[in-house]
C-alpha cells in the first residue's frame, strides 16, 4: 500500500540570543596575617577557678538504714526518699494524688526507682502510685510506663542535690515551695528545685 504523504510542520521560530552578562568583580585577596601576630589566649592557670569545697546537709532524723545518693546517680530497684530544701522534710505522694513536701519516712514518702534510659527515670512509693505531672499540676498517675511518670535526672555536684526534670513538659522541674506545695519553675537550679536522696535498705 501507498502511505500518503506526511504533513509539513511550519518551521519553529528563531528566539533571539540571550543576553551577555558582564564578568563579576574580582576581590583583592585577603592579606596573610603570620601566625605569631595572631592573639593567643592565657593558658590553663592551675587553681583557678578554686574547688569550692561541697557542704553536705545534715542527715536530720532519718534512720541508720539510710545513705546518701552515690554521686552518679540511682540505680534501678533502689528505694530512695526525696528531702525537700524549703521544707527539710521528704517528697510525698499522698494517697489523693497530692505532691508535697512535708512526708515523713513511710510510704508515701519512700519511692521505688525505675531506670528507663539514659537519665531518665520513674519513681513508684510504695503504696503503687506513681510520681507524675500532667499538663501542668504535680499529681500521681496508677498507670505503668505513663508518659505523663517520666523524669529526666539532673545531677548538681556543688552539693550532691538532684533535680527533676519533667519529660511531658521538657525544660520544666518539679520544685516544692516553702509553705510544702508543689509547683514547676523553668531553673533547676533554684532551691527549691533541689532534692538530697537519701537511700533506704
Amino acid at each position: 500500500p501507498q502511505y500518503p504523504p506526511q504533513p509539513q510542520y511550519p518551521a519553529q521560530p528563531q528566539y533571539p540570543p540571550q543576553p551577555q552578562y558582564p564578568a563579576q568583580p574580582q576581590y583583592p585577596p585577603q592579606p596573610h596575617v603570620p601566625s605569631q601576630h595572631l592573639p593567643s589566649y592565657p593558658g590553663y592557670v592551675p587553681g583557678y577557678p578554686p574547688a569550692a569545697t561541697p557542704q553536705y546537709p545534715p542527715t536530720g532524723s532519718y534512720p541508720a538504714a539510710a545513705r546518701r545518693a552515690p554521686p552518679q546517680g540511682l540505680a534501678h530497684g533502689m528505694k530512695v526518699r526525696f528531702r525537700c530544701t524549703k521544707t527539710n522534710k521528704n517528697l510525698r505522694l499522698t494517697a489523693a494524688n497530692e505532691v508535697n513536701g512535708t512526708g515523713g519516712n513511710g510510704k508515701w514518702a519512700t519511692f521505688q526507682v525505675h531506670v528507663l534510659g539514659p537519665g531518665q527515670y520513674a519513681f513508684q512509693n510504695q503504696v503503687g502510685n506513681w510520681l507524675s505531672v500532667k499538663g501542668s499540676r504535680c499529681t500521681g498517675s496508677n498507670m505503668y510506663r505513663d508518659p505523663d511518670t517520666y523524669f529526666l535526672l539532673h545531677l548538681n555536684p556543688q552539693d550532691r542535690s538532684l533535680s527533676l526534670e519533667c519529660q511531658s513538659c521538657p525544660g520544666w522541674f518539679l520544685a516544692i515551695k516553702l509553705d510544702g506545695s508543689s509547683k514547676l519553675i523553668f531553673a533547676e537550679r533554684k532551691p527549691s528545685a533541689k532534692f538530697f536522696p537519701e537511700i533506704v535498705q
